[in-house]
């Protein structure tokens, strides 16, 4: 667990399961978790408009959304946070759905039990950090492939550069900057080798 409480908005129209979720947390783990609960979805968004959520808990059926709708409105505003989905039996096919459509876990209301919450939680955060991650690295590699072809096409150093920091800028990868700029120096430093060496190999003559 991380040194830092775990902040949880917990969507759930339904005070009696919101109540029981919140002891269920208390009891297995009282300072790891902050959880805040929510019994409308529109209130939900409002909330983690303001931020500092670590992991949604995610109700099916509320007031003002009901279904898949309910999780697509949530995946589009905070497409970073992990999301893990609370649902009767009827509606399991429905989670399944969500869970193969981003959400990271989903878990039977009838079946929760404290340990089983925590350990979806810890879960559920691990595998979208190391989604980010992944698509970190895609990115970086996506801007490194689109400069190297940038560097065959590109003539005039200047505009190279630019280029290639606007590709950078736009997929974000701003930490890989230096190394775009690193393999546009050294193509740089291919091509002069290319043209002094023949001056000089002539110098001889």
């Amino acid at each position: 667990m991380s040194t830092q409480p775990i902040k949880i908005l917990l969507i759930e129209d339904n005070p009696d399961e919101a109540r029981l979720i919140e002891e269920m947390l208390l009891e297995v783990n009282a300072g790891d978790f902050i959880v805040e609960c929510v019994n409308r979805l529109s209130t939900g968004l409002e909330r983690l408009n303001e931020g500092n959520i670590d992991i949604i808990l995610l109700d099916l059926t509320l007031p003002d959304s009901r279904g898949f709708d309910t999780f697509l409105k949530v995946q589009t505003q905070v497409p970073e946070l992990p999301i893990i989905v609370l649902t009767n039996l009827d509606n399991e096919a429905l989670a399944v759905k969500e869970v193969r459509k981003g959400a990271q876990d989903y878990l039977l209301k009838s079946e929760v039990t404290g340990n089983l919450l925590m350990c979806c939680i810890q879960y559920a955060i691990e595998r979208k950090q190391t989604e980010r991650h992944v698509l970190h690295l895609n990115n970086i590699l996506k801007s490194i492939r689109t400069i190297n072809k940038l560097i065959v096409i590109e003539k005039d150093k200047n505009n190279l550069i630019q280029k290639a920091c606007d590709i950078l800028v736009e997929t974000r990868e701003y930490n890989t900057v230096w190394l775009g700029l690193f393999m546009i120096l050294e193509k740089c430093r291919c091509r002069l080798r290319f043209l002094v060496n023949p001056l000089n190999w002539m110098s001889r003559k």
